[in-house]
């Protein structure tokens, strides 16, 4: 008859309980448990480093935006993002509101309130330069789109966007300007590797 061997309790937990005739049948199902796991990670790790094409670096989106002489001007809520070209939300880079944000209709429309690793901060008391910076690291080349949006009301305000291709080279791309946005630019700046 099979006994189970008194293993700490973490072993348990972890393995589950194993079932051996000696302690040396344990000892050999312990092993083989661990050096199989290792094999896996190694195999994993091997299977995602294949990173060539991809791209390493920061992208600076910076934005200047100026009153629409909204009710509560010049307080306002603003937000940057990116996007891929094919219309698929990237990440929030920077994020200013504090009980308003739901009135960044555009932004909530394409990220669903995503502000994961973004940069936030309180509404904005004044207009001026916002700058947000998404750190490449392996991304696909290709074109995206950058994304700036404020209000200065309790309903939607305005928004703007520009098209950067990204291929690993350094490059500069600006918006269209507008009155609200005098200034909307994206910077990419490739790692050095």
């Amino acid at each position: 008859m099979k006994t189970l061997l008194s293993l700490p309790l973490a072993l348990v937990l972890i393995f589950g309980a194993v079932s051996c005739d000696t302690e040396d049948d344990a000892n050999n199902a312990f092993n083989n448990t661990s050096s199989t796991n290792n094999v896996n990670n190694t195999t994993a790790t091997n299977n995602t480093n294949n990173n060539a094409g991809l791209l390493y670096g920061t992208l600076t989106v910076s934005a200047t935006t100026a009153s629409y002489h909204g009710m509560y001007a010049p307080a306002n809520v603003a937000v940057l993002w990116i996007m891929k070209a094919d219309g698929t939300f990237v990440q929030t880079l920077y994020l200013a509101q504090r009980f308003y944000g739901m009135y960044l209709d555009e932004w909530l429309s394409d990220s669903g309130w995503d502000d994961t690793d973004a940069v936030t901060q309180a509404s904005r008391m004044s207009h001026g330069t916002i700058t947000g910076t998404w750190n490449l690291n392996g991304v696909e080349p290709g074109e995206y789109e950058f994304w700036a949006e404020f209000t200065e009301d309790n309903r939607a305000g305005r928004n703007d966007h520009g098209t950067i291709t990204l291929d690993g080279t350094a490059v500069t791309a600006t918006a269209e300007v507008t009155t609200t946005f005098p200034s909307l630019t994206a910077t990419f700046t490739p790692a050095a590797r």
